[in-house]
């Protein structure tokens, strides 16, 4: 059930952060010889564009490891809603396959193949990085293996993020049944771990955004501002759905329950007013119970938010290529 990436940092001697953020470093160090042999120095110098990948990298890893490290932790809080631990056992296995599937191979080799053509016609490595730079081939050479984290680890976040837990969450909402008497006494408590992911995830997609922003502004707009779509709308829209799925599913399968037993006979009719009493004032407290994870103005004020920092970092991108 492990992930090949959470377990090469935890067999890592150093936090993942630090391992992941070495790897960007040395890449782009590596580019100092090559750019010092090329005679362009001063342009790799001064070009933040090539700092930017090796962050954006770097970033990718370090956030599919968090969210996935994340899922497991929010999923565990949930176990006592399972009916039994062999059922337990199954959604987790159902949920983390979706979570980590290997369909994120086919993004990865999908940005591998896009970036080769930089290297059979290399003057066309200016969509990345602005400014002629000299022995054009060498410098491609080195920008493909600078890429390799950002084309590997954003090729999985790009599945992780918006696809893979947009998915575990519809196996955890829709293909899966609580008990039913601890989903109502407990209802959001549980789940405040997918709460928290939820908005941990959107944050990442943000700043992932900007940076992709930053580094590829030049490239074909279909390919940036598609890939952004991809990313920040199945993760802003779906996990609240989802969710919303699973409250509204119970709350009305209680009230319908509450409304029956108001419609049925009585047993006994001297204990009817107080019956009914009480059964109304059950179906009240079920009526109030909220049915969304996270507030609807929440979420809009965070998508607000995210909207300035994509004008911004467009202002930026402007004011760099003057």
């Amino acid at each position: 059930m492990g992930f090949w990436l959470d377990t090469l940092a935890r067999k890592a001697r150093i936090p993942y952060p630090f391992l992941f953020g070495l790897i960007g470093l040395i890449l782009y160090l590596l580019g100092i010889p090559v750019m010092i042999g090329t005679d362009n120095f001063e342009r790799f110098l001064f070009q933040p564009k090539w700092v930017f990948l090796a962050v954006i990298g770097a970033l990718s890893a370090i956030s599919v490891v968090f969210v996935y490290r994340k899922f497991v932790d929010a999923l565990d809080k949930i176990r006592p809603l399972v009916s039994s631990e062999e059922e337990f056992e199954r959604l987790k296995s159902r949920a983390m396959h979706r979570l980590k599937h290997r369909v994120y191979w086919t993004i990865v080799l999908f940005w591998i193949v896009v970036n080769l053509p930089i290297l059979i016609t290399p003057a066309w490595a200016i969509w990345a990085f602005y400014g002629s730079y000299n022995q054009l081939l060498l410098v491609a050479i080195y920008y493909q293996i600078a890429a390799l984290p950002s084309n590997i680890f954003g090729g999985m976040f790009m599945y992780v993020i918006p696809f893979g837990l947009t998915l575990a969450y519809r196996e955890i909402c829709v293909n899966t049944t609580f008990t039913h008497d601890q989903m109502l006494s407990e209802w959001m408590s549980p789940f405040s771990g997918f709460r928290n992911l939820i908005t941990l995830a959107l944050l990442v997609s943000g700043i992932y955004s900007i940076f992709a922003i930053l580094t590829y502004a030049t490239a074909p707009p279909i390919f940036l501002y598609g890939s952004i779509l991809l990313i920040v709308l199945p993760t802003l829209v779906f996990p609240h759905y989802y969710f919303h799925v699973l409250f509204s599913r119970t709350r009305t399968t209680q009230l319908n329950n509450i409304r029956q037993k108001l419609i049925s006979g009585p047993i006994d009719q001297e204990q009817e007013p107080s019956r009914r009493m009480l059964l109304l004032l059950e179906e009240a407290r079920i009526e109030r119970k909220k049915t969304w994870l996270i507030d609807i103005v929440t979420i809009v004020e965070i998508l607000i938010v995210a909207l300035m920092h994509v004008l911004l970092v467009e202002i930026l991108t402007i004011i760099l290529h003057v």
